[in-house]
């Protein structure tokens, strides 16, 4: 791939242990960053919660086997030992994790928030309660 960006690109995932996806792609896309930070992701912290699913529901995203025999969804196991890469195990987004990534931001910078409207409205509050955000940087889109 070509290098088409000089910025670097940081990620706050925040989701549902049953929705977990994309994450051999993250992996890789860590794996990138850890090298070169203007390739890939140069940091990705995933957020878990419980799954909400009861045994007479189905989860979003049963897990599976993948061709590189990984179990989807077993997410400890595929981001081991990733070094730019951490796991908050029962956390949501916070006003410190916030914090700490305003705080490794370098210029120009944009800031993407995406997920249902509560989840948006939170992360807007906790930019605002952190400080320091142009608004001409964030841009939020409704998933």
């Amino acid at each position: 791939r070509k290098n088409l960006r000089s910025c670097t690109v940081d990620l706050i995932h925040s989701c549902r242990e049953d929705d977990v996806l994309m994450q051999p792609q993250i992996k890789e896309l860590c794996k990138e960053g850890a090298i070169d930070s203007t390739r890939g992701l140069s940091s990705y912290t995933l957020l878990v919660t419980d799954g909400n699913a009861t045994d007479n529901e189905r989860a979003p995203f049963e897990p599976y086997v993948t061709s590189d025999n990984n179990i989807r969804g077993d997410y400890n196991t595929l981001l081991q030992g990733v070094p730019n890469c951490r796991i908050g195990k029962g956390q949501r987004i916070h006003k410190e994790i916030v914090s700490e990534a305003l705080s490794k931001l370098t210029q120009p910078y944009r800031i993407i928030v995406s997920g249902p409207q509560t989840f948006n409205d939170a992360a807007c509050k906790l930019l605002e309660e952190c400080g320091g955000v142009d608004p001409s940087t964030l841009t939020v889109l409704s998933a």
